[in-house]
């Protein structure tokens, strides 16, 4: 009987072939037909066999032996004989497992920007090393925790990619906090930790909210009023030319024409309301058009708005947007296995604050599916399955009411 006399064990099992051959030692010729089962004695490797027995072929047949720890087991084969041949047992056939030391690792988490706003976000990047050999790039997962979920909340996991994940970490009220990243190891890679950099979590609350814009050709006036006037939730904020340079009368005003210029910033502060607030640039004179562009609102570091493209603003036909305070912002990404099967059902979950309802996310898989979910206040899930083993960048993106209202997250899977 034939089994190897050592394996190595790197990850948490290893197998070998264990094959008995049953010899005619009186006619060399007269092939031995029947079976032969399996005496396993396992000792320490918590061994087991694939089966019991097995159905000589030509006078020979095998199985399966599975260890689980290092050790030394045995295995006996015994022939029961058949119509032209006496049984026999074999002698004992030793299998030693030994295990193989796997290399030690390092965790590295780099938090960036390291201030961020309550309702903003940073991003966690957790890079795992192999101090052992250095050309051996580590796989798997990494998990991470939040040192005070009071302060802030982080993403649960994700699947490492040459040797780095990130996750986000979104602040939830001012104080500090850091998060721990835990690489759970592979088959040739030992477990480690590490913590990141500290991060400060600020409060808006008192910061000025601010406005700033970009206007071209904004130089006519007619009695005192200007082209261009902008409303914050029905209050005026600016009259561009005429009232932010103290015009009267009628004219043109010669530095804004034919010409792009910037505006702000203006203190909109009293003007914003908790909830959903509404812009508008509007002409209130006649046979005028002007373009506004880079509308942007912020509060401190937090973007509350910004429309980078052109808009064109005439008698008639004003611009608005509407922006949510507080923004919206995706608070975790998750899927219910980091590491699945072909055909496994999996759920992805993002969670969400923030931002105007109603709510809509878009799971885009990263095999050419997607799916269209309607969100509750604070969370939106989807199930899918992949058709094929490999490694796929899942995107959502949450969508609410307000033009403001568009934030996305990914994670990266690998399908087994």
């Amino acid at each position: 009987m034939g089994a190897p006399a050592l394996l190595a064990l790197g990850a948490s099992s290893c197998a070998t072939t264990v094959t008995g051959t049953v010899s005619d030692i009186t006619a060399a010729s007269n092939t031995p037909t029947g079976s032969v089962s399996f005496t396993l004695s396992a000792g320490t490797t918590g061994g087991t066999l694939s089966a019991s027995s097995c159905t000589l072929s030509s006078g020979t047949c095998s199985v399966t032996f599975t260890g689980t720890a290092g050790g030394a087991a045995t295995v006996t084969g015994t022939y029961d004989g058949d119509s032209s041949h006496n049984g026999s047992t074999s002698a004992a056939a030793t299998i030693t497992i030994g295990v193989t030391a796997r290399d030690s690792t390092s965790t590295a988490v780099v938090c960036a920007p390291s201030t961020i706003n309550v309702g903003a976000t940073s991003t966690c990047t957790a890079t795992i090393t192999d101090n052992t050999t250095a050309s051996n790039t580590p796989t798997g997962s990494v998990s991470f925790t939040s040192s005070n979920t009071a302060v802030g909340t982080v993403g649960a996991s994700c699947s490492l990619t040459s040797g780095s994940c990130t996750v986000t970490f979104t602040g939830v009220a001012a104080g500090t906090a850091t998060v721990t990243g835990t690489y759970g190891g592979d088959s040739t890679h030992n477990a480690s930790s590490g913590s990141s950099n500290a991060i400060t979590v600020s409060s808006t609350t008192g910061k000025p909210v601010l406005l700033t814009f970009s206007g071209y050709d904004l130089d006519d006036f007619e009695n005192g009023v200007g082209q261009l006037q902008v409303f914050v939730n029905g209050h005026l904020v600016i009259d561009v030319p005429a009232g932010l340079n103290h015009l009267s009368g009628t004219g043109d005003y010669i530095p804004y024409m034919n010409t792009w210029v910037k505006f702000g910033p203006f203190d909109i502060t009293s003007f914003v309301v908790q909830g959903q607030n509404t812009i508008v640039f509007k002409d209130p004179l006649m046979s005028h058009f002007g373009l506004v562009r880079n509308i942007t609102i912020t509060q401190d570091a937090t973007i509350l708005l910004r429309v980078p493209g052109v808009s064109v603003v005439f008698r008639g036909h004003s611009v608005t947007y509407t922006f949510s305070v507080p923004p919206l912002v995706i608070t975790s990404f998750t899927v219910s296995a980091q590491t699945p099967n072909v055909d496994q059902n999996l759920t992805f979950t993002a969670a969400h604050t923030g931002g105007t309802a109603p709510f809509k996310c878009t799971f885009s898989f990263g095999d050419g599916e997607s799916s269209t979910i309607i969100g509750s206040a604070s969370t939106c899930s989807a199930t899918h399955d992949y058709d094929f083993s490999g490694t796929f960048t899942v995107t959502v993106t949450v969508r609410g009411a307000s033009t403001s209202d568009k934030v996305s997250a990914r994670l990266t899977i690998t399908v087994q």
